[in-house]
C-alpha cells in the first residue's frame, strides 16, 4: 500500500512540475495547484503513517520473539492492547520509581532468556537473532 502511495504523490508532483514549466508561475492556475499540494501533503502524510505502522510492527515482533513483551502488550502507548492486568504502563518488573526491581523478573531474566536461546540456535537461527536484536538496539 505504502509504494501506491508514493506512487500516486510522485505522479502529482510530476503533473505540478509540467504545469510549472509549461505555464510558468505567472500563468499557472494557482487554486488548482493549492487542491494538488494539499493532496500531495495528505498523501505524504499518510506515506509516514504506513513507514511508522511497519516500523512498529517489526519492533513489536523482535521484541515478541526475544520475549520482552508480556501478553497483549504492542504498540506505543498501548495501541497494540492492554497492559498486564488492564492497567496501562504497569509493568512489574519495575518499582514505584520506574527502575528494575531487584528480586524480580527484569532485564537480566531477559538477557538469560536471549542467551540460552542463541547458545540453541542453529547458525541461521542465530543471525536471524543477532538481526533483530540490532535492530532493536537502533531504535
Amino acid at each position: 500500500m505504502v509504494e501506491q502511495i508514493a506512487e500516486n504523490k510522485n505522479r502529482i508532483l510530476e503533473y505540478m512540475g509540467r504545469n510549472l514549466e509549461k505555464y510558468g508561475p505567472d500563468k499557472m492556475n494557482v487554486e488548482e495547484m493549492g487542491k494538488l499540494s494539499d493532496a500531495i501533503k495528505d498523501l505524504a502524510e499518510a506515506e509516514k503513517a504506513c513507514w511508522e505502522a511497519e516500523y512498529w510492527r517489526n519492533v513489536n515482533e523482535a521484541m515478541e520473539s526475544a520475549g520482552y513483551m508480556p501478553e497483549g502488550v504492542g504498540y506505543p502507548n498501548g495501541a497494540g492492547g492492554q497492559a498486564m492486568n488492564g492497567r496501562m504502563g504497569y509493568n512489574p518488573n519495575r518499582d514505584s520509581m520506574g527502575r528494575y526491581s531487584r528480586g524480580r523478573r527484569g532485564y537480566h531474566e531477559g538477557m538469560d532468556g536471549i542467551r540460552a536461546e542463541m547458545q540453541s540456535a542453529s547458525p541461521e537461527e542465530k543471525e536471524k537473532l543477532k538481526r533483530e536484536l540490532r535492530q532493536i538496539l537502533d531504535m
